[in-house]
């Protein structure tokens, strides 16, 4: 599966995407986050991302999130909300390689955010990209950040969203050249 970001297509089967947030977005990033909200018959968690400030708005990534607490199977909750927006938002003539889906596990409390983590599979259904945010509490901890990005892309994140591209960056490579290997 590819994606692609800004002009370039990135396999998803040997890498990840790393998105910047904020002051860090330069540092091994491949794209910074524009903005977070809601657009026109869009779900309302949206998250945009562009390569570049050149990039057109067709190129830029769209990442549907999940936002709060899950009452029920966080897995198949996370799921059926977010196919639901991919299917609007595909509906509105987003192209699917630019479709991220991303669980919101940094809304998550710790258990089920580690659920949703271990369910990307299930989350990605074989053709979705999904992400993992690596913001808020739960990822403040270097070592924490490090063991929470490393399980999720253990498990398929092919997306980091984060202020800390840096490191993000660095567990990225390490873990895909571990999986490459095995």
């Amino acid at each position: 599966m590819e994606l692609a970001v800004g002009a370039r297509r990135i396999d998803l089967t040997t890498g990840v995407v790393v998105i910047g947030t904020g002051r860090a977005a330069g540092l091994g990033a491949d794209a910074v986050l524009e903005g977070c909200g809601s657009a026109d018959g869009l779900p309302t968690a949206v998250r945009v991302a562009q390569a570049s400030p050149q990039d057109a708005d067709a190129s830029r990534l769209v990442v549907l999130a999940h936002v709060g607490a899950c009452r029920g199977d966080p897995v198949e909750e996370v799921r059926a909300s977010l196919h639901d927006q991919a299917g609007v938002a595909l509906g509105h003539g987003i192209a699917a390689d630019r479709l991220v889906l991303d669980p919101g596990v940094d809304t998550k409390p710790m258990a089920q955010a580690v659920a949703l983590l271990r369910g990307t599979a299930a989350i990605a259904d074989g053709h979705h990209t999904v992400a993992v945010a690596a913001l808020g509490p739960m990822f403040s901890d270097a070592g924490a950040r490090i063991g929470l990005l490393t399980l999720a892309i253990s498990r398929g994140c092919r997306v980091v969203i984060t202020d800390d591209t840096r490191t993000a960056r660095r567990v990225a490579d390490v873990v895909t050249a571990v999986l490459s290997a095995s």
